[in-house]
């Protein structure tokens, strides 16, 4: 196979853009009905319809269910014959080694995305036939490949610290003493006293990263109005004023823009269209508007348009084993601007991934989506319980947190099958977790980290891919 240079730069020109969860999309009022059956116990799992996975090869005859559509079917190969083209240069010695390994690396996690999602649908119109459990583990093997293995003993450190929650809750009510037999009995078959927890920041590093966010964003943050959170404001008033963070940011010139979108369930961010999308259901505090826009627009859109600077595609979409630590660093800046890790944020993170670890059977019982939920509800209920007191409204609040890390886990499937989810939820923590350590290492050191870390959509806290990125600047400088 012949390796001409403008061949090399051809295949490096290969559309492999391809975004696996807008494909797990459902209607947001067909999807807020389903919760609502769910939470009532009118159904066992969420009937989520999937549109876009019906329409993902776009059948031609009505019940052609394999139908195949030529786009995706020319997508596929036009990205695997870029991983073969592309990793027979990387060896034979004469390319960028660097430069080539990080194209091999996106184009190989653009072709597994997309298998993830045909196995999602296979996962969809195989329910019932003799085929499923083959389908079950190739969907569960690509989740693997995508996003990487679980870490159980991470899950353990958490539950031990839910469950010294436990033991140390006194119920002052009917309903708290219902949750707390509940938990007790998953306690007595699953003790966690051995294991520990190890917290992710410190007071010291919040408090110099903190510093750094009001001098370097502080004009930024500043167009939210300065009110309590007796004050929401609602998809317009969030969009009019994320709109001005972008103009004070000086994305705006580049063409951001922040919309509402109707149909999705979570802000979302596309460095490709230059779009900030917030659901037209957006109800937010000003200290919530603080912490969606250091995240959407100035971890996601900045090292989008970054990479956009560089012209670098891989900096601009996002290189093989960027979205971890990106969604890490979008969390960990909102607990900086929270000033502290008792925030919605961290626990949101944390949450996903005890409700993975629950779902995947990381206690050795694999679950579904309705068993999942009734343990997690009840260990967000107790956890936040006020004076020992669990009433109605506490509970609902509970169960409303529950469902979004419940679809968030089983969007992907029918939620039927134990330990069939869609493991991106665990991603957030991981990332995280990995950004932590990044930081405390720069801790007297900040703009460098930050120098660092927004260059543009890559795992900065992979010295190795680190290096490469830098070692790739150097060379076009």
């Amino acid at each position: 196979m012949e390796h001409r240079p403008h061949r090399v730069e051809e295949m490096k020109r290969t559309d492999g853009y391809f975004v696996d969860f807008k494909r797990f999309e459902d209607d947001k009022e067909a999807r807020r009905v389903q919760h609502a059956m769910f939470m009532d116990d009118e159904a066992w799992s969420p009937d989520y319809q999937q549109p876009m996975l019906d329409k993902l090869y776009d059948a031609k005859v009505e019940d052609d269910k394999q139908g195949n559509d030529p786009a995706l079917e020319e997508k596929k190969r036009a990205i695997y014959e870029a991983v073969l083209e592309l990793e027979a240069a990387r060896l034979c010695g004469e390319y960028d080694e660097a430069d080539l390994a990080l194209w091999v690396g996106y184009y190989e996690l653009s072709l597994k995305k997309i298998m993830l999602v045909e196995a999602a649908r296979r996962l969809r119109y195989s329910a019932g036939s003799s085929e499923l459990p083959v389908t079950r583990a190739e969907f569960m093997q690509l989740n693997e490949e995508v996003f990487g293995s679980f870490d159980t003993q991470r899950f353990n450190g958490m539950m031990s610290s839910e469950q010294h929650h436990f033991a140390e809750f006194t119920p002052t009510n009917e309903k708290a003493e219902a949750v707390k037999r509940w938990l007790g009995n998953y306690y007595e078959q699953n003790n966690y006293q051995d294991a520990k927890e190890v917290p992710l920041l410190d007071d010291v590093l919040i408090e110099k990263m903190q510093a750094y966010v009001n001098h370097q964003y502080g004009e930024i943050l500043n167009v939210v109005p300065d009110t309590g959170d007796e004050v929401v404001y609602d998809a317009q008033a969030s969009q009019a004023i994320m709109q001005a963070a972008l103009v004070a940011g000086g994305l705006a010139e580049h063409g951001w823009v922040a919309e509402i979108k109707p149909k999705i369930g979570n802000p979302t961010t596309s460095s490709v269209k230059r779009k900030i999308s917030i659901p037209e259901t957006t109800q937010r505090t000003a200290a919530e508007l603080r912490r969606l826009i250091i995240h959407e627009q100035e971890v996601h859109a900045r090292r989008g348009e970054n990479g956009t600077i560089a012209h670098s595609i891989l900096l601009q979409r996002g290189t093989a084993n960027y979205a971890d630590v990106e969604e890490g660093l979008g969390v960990i800046l909102e607990s900086v601007v929270a000033g502290n890790a008792d925030n919605p944020s961290y626990h949101r993170a944390r949450d996903r991934y005890i409700v993975a670890g629950l779902a995947l059977g990381a206690d050795g019982t694999p679950r579904d989506a309705r068993a999942t939920y009734e343990a997690a509800w009840r260990l967000i209920a107790l956890r936040d319980a006020k004076d020992g007191s669990i009433d109605k409204k506490a509970e609902q609040a509970a169960k409303k947190r529950a469902i979004t890390h419940i679809e968030n886990a089983f969007r992907a499937t029918d939620g039927t099958g134990p330990g069939m989810i869609y493991t991106k939820l665990k991603v957030y923590f991981e990332g995280l977790a990995k950004n932590a350590e990044f930081f405390k290492e720069y801790e007297n050191n900040l703009d460098e980290a930050f120098a660092i870390a927004m260059i543009g959509k890559y795992d900065h806290t992979d010295p190795e891919e680190r290096r490469n990125i830098q070692l790739l600047y150097s060379r076009a400088a």
